[in-house]
Parts: C-alpha cells; structure tokens; sequence
C-alpha cells in the first residue's frame, strides 16, 4: 500500500555516441542523450513517461532498449509492439509506457529502461496504490442472537466515515457460528470465537478469506490469546458446574487442541506478558476472584493472585505492571460488593495496590495508553494516569449506557452501543479532550470487543 504520490525528480544519464561509416554523410558525429523523468510513479499514474534527448550528430538515430525489473510485463504495464525508436539532432523523442492499474495489493516494484547500445539504464519505481480490504480501521465483534442466527464482524475504517457488516459473510459465503465473543491475534491470523457454536474461526485478518477452523477440544471458550508459538483459550464448560472450566491449548503450527489447563470457575480475558499468560477468572454465571498466571514454556499454573470480585479486564502498563478492573458482585446476587482496581507486579506476581469503590459502583472496561488510565461506570468516561492513580470523581463526559469500551490512543473512545439488543447496534466515538460524539456508525446485533487491525 502506498500513500503518498511519488515525489517528480529528474533522472539524467548522458552518453556520447560515435558513429562510423564509409562515406561523407555517415562520418564520424557525436552525440549527448540526456534522460529526463521522474523516479517514481502510482500505480494508477496511467502511464511511466520520460524523454530522451540528443544534442549533436548527424541524422536520426536509431536505438533499442529492453525492459526488465520486478514490474512484469503484461501484469503491471502494457509492452510496446516495438522496443527500436529514432532520436532527431538537436530534439527529443518522449517514451510512454501504459500501466495497469490491478486492484492486487503488491509490494513497489522496479520498472528498468536499458539501452541495448550502451551500458545505460533508468530505474523507475512503481509505487502499489492499493490495500487490503480490512486493514487501516477497526473490527468490531457482534455477538448476535442467542440461540437464534449467527454473530458477525464489522469493519470500520480510521477516520470513522463508514462501516462494512458482515464481513465474514460477504467474503466466505458462510457465517461464524452463534454468539461470536472475540477475536484473538496470531501474526496475520485472526482467530473468531464463537462461543455458543464451540467454535473457532481462522481468516486473515486483513482480508476474512478463512484458512481453517477449530471445533473440538472446546466447550464454551471465550477468548484466545497466542504466546511461545501456542494459542490459549479459556471455556467455562459447562456453566452451571463450576468444577470443569479450562484453558485449552492451541498448536498454531496446526490449529490443533494439544492440551489443557485446569482452572477455576468463569475463565475470561486473557492477557499475554513474555512468556506469562495471565487469565482472569470472572465466575462465569456465578463469583470470583482470581488472576490466574500460567507459564506457557511449561503450560501450568505458577499461581493464583486474589483481586476483587468478578474481574472483568486486564491491562498492562508501560512498565510491565498489570491492572485489573473488577466489577465486584452485582446487588442481583444478594451479597453486593464493591467494585477494584488492583494493581500487580508482574515480577513477584504480587499486589501492589488495591483502590476500591463505593460499594454500589461497579467499573469495568479498562484501557490505558501510555500513563492514561480510562475505565466506565453508571454512564460515564474517568481518566486518571497509572503514575499517580487516584479514583476520579468525575467523568470526563457521559454517554449512553455501553456495552463496552476502547481507547486506541489518547484522543478517541470507541464505545459499543447494543441498544435494544435485537436489531443492529453502534459504534460511538468520542473525542477524549471535548467528550463530544464526532462519529456514530451502525454495527452488527450486540457489539462487544473492538480491535485495532
């Protein structure tokens, strides 16, 4: 993909040609070429344009050339029916070469003019002008009727003008199962899980064509995360026992289940340090309260660390240091706790700090960028820094109610908007400095995780 179009240089190559004959008209004359051009073209410039021009000699003179490069003939530009043209006295013939313009994303590739009369050529770089469909925006997960159809993934590109849905769909012809949860990352592989379907989708993640799919060795799983060649995902298992929750191990050199790791009730979020695989034991449909850190060198539980109730996302800071957001235990359950933030070194695997609220404020959706700190609650944005943490007392702007919350930097907050929870959603997006919506794009049914791609 190419951005920007190429700067206009002029390439000169200068050469004197000596021709000899027999008679008075063909005796000995000199001639100077000088090439002039540019050095890079797009690939939708129409054509690759330069002139030869002769100063000297006597008669027109007849050269040959040949074309070579990484650019190929027939694929990126058209090949004249004739490689031989004639320079006049004292003028100058101008070349044209047609491009092609293809809609196929390519590297730049090298255009080269050689005369065949002298060691003398021109490099002329064919810069690519097109991109993959889905790459340059954001995917956002739907979750989609429960028990009823099928989840999808949207795609919204950077600058907020418009959303594509059902992308999957369009490009396979096919849909990604029921309930689809989040996506996961290996490389150029993004793996699709669907939660109620026990099933895990492998596209790329730049153009959806899909590659393979995992559905065995999972019941249940939630998320997926990849670390030391292996892919982790966490599954309730059933999700009224609380005895048989997992995380499950992924080959990513076959996309095969090679193992699990047992683990408390409610496996979640995964987060992915080195060689250190932390996931956040939630509760599934009933409490908890672990971190639980796994070695993925030898895939087994180092240790269980202790944080608030019903952790609900993970972030690491600059330094290395995990942040837990917990929502505690909602007032429905009888026994209503307040919600955390706790702080862990990554190190020791210990506590730093623990910051709680009001026992009737339940947190969630963490994100920090750089030494900001974001999360939202009862319907409002907070920001503070992880350098000198502080619970806020005030929001730095209010939204709808969301379902959840992404901050890809400093500037924006994508919010996913589920609305009724029937027909299609929105993704909002919020200019952290003025709080103001710049940006409303509708989505699939029940947006849930968005990703920067």
């Amino acid at each position: 993909m190419k951005l920007f179009k190429g700067i206009l240089m002029l390439v000169f190559a200068s050469v004197c040609l000596i021709s000899c004959g027999d008679d008075d008209d063909a005796s000995p004359a000199a001639s100077t070429l000088e090439f002039s051009g540019v050095s890079t073209v797009n690939e939708d410039d129409g054509t690759i344009t330069f002139a030869i021009s002769r100063t000297g000699g006597t008669g027109a003179l007849e050269l040959n050339y040949e074309l070579s490069g990484t650019a190929v003939a027939g694929e990126d530009y058209v090949m004249p029916e004739s490689t031989t043209f004639f320079v006049p006295v004292n003028g100058e013939t101008v070349l044209e070469f047609e491009l092609i313009n293809d809609e196929a994303v390519e590297n730049d590739e090298t255009f080269i003019f050689s005369l065949i009369e002298e060691e003398l050529e021109v490099t002329i770089t064919i810069l690519d002008d097109d991109t993959f469909p889905f790459e340059n925006g954001f995917l956002v997960t739907n979750e989609g009727p429960f028990n009823n159809g099928f989840g999808s993934v949207s795609f919204v590109d950077n600058l907020f003008t418009g959303s594509q849905n059902d992308i999957y769909q369009e490009v396979n012809n096919d849909n990604l199962g029921n309930i689809v949860q989040s996506i996961g990352f290996n490389g150029n592989d993004a793996y699709v899980v669907a939660n109620v379907s026990n099933r895990i989708t492998i596209v790329d993640r730049l153009t959806f064509v899909e590659s393979g799919r995992i559905e065995s060795g999972l019941e249940n799983p939630r998320y997926f995360e990849a670390s030391n060649g292996k892919g982790y995902v966490s599954n309730w298992g059933d999700p009224f026992v609380a005895t048989d929750d997992y995380v499950a191990i992924v080959d990513l050199s076959t996309n095969e289940i090679t193992g699990t790791i047992p683990v408390g009730e409610g496996p979640e979020r995964i987060v992915v340090d080195g060689n250190m695989v932390y996931v956040a034991l939630r509760g599934g449909f009933g409490v908890n309260n672990q971190i639980v850190a796994i070695d993925a060198t030898t895939d087994t539980v180092v240790t269980q660390i202790t944080v608030g109730d019903v952790p609900e996302s993970m972030r690491l800071d600059d330094n290395g240091e995990l942040w837990v957001i917990s929502q505690g235990s909602p007032a429905f359950t009888g026994n209503e706790t307040a919600g955390s933030i706790t702080r862990i070194d990554t190190n020791t695997q210990q506590v730093i700090a623990t910051f709680l609220f009001a026992v009737t404020e339940h947190p969630a959706y963490i994100n920090i960028v750089g030494n900001d700190l974001f999360y939202f609650l009862d319907g409002g944005v907070f920001q503070t820094t992880v350098s000198n943490f502080t619970i806020p007392s005030v929001p730095i702007f209010t939204t709808p109610f969301l379902f959840n919350m992404f901050t890809p930097n400093n500037r924006t907050v994508l919010g996913c908007d589920a609305g009724d929870f029937n027909s299609n959603g929105a993704l909002r997006v919020y200019d952290i400095t003025t709080g103001e919506e710049i940006a409303t794009l509708e989505v699939g049914i029940i947006p849930g995780n968005v990703y920067l791609n």
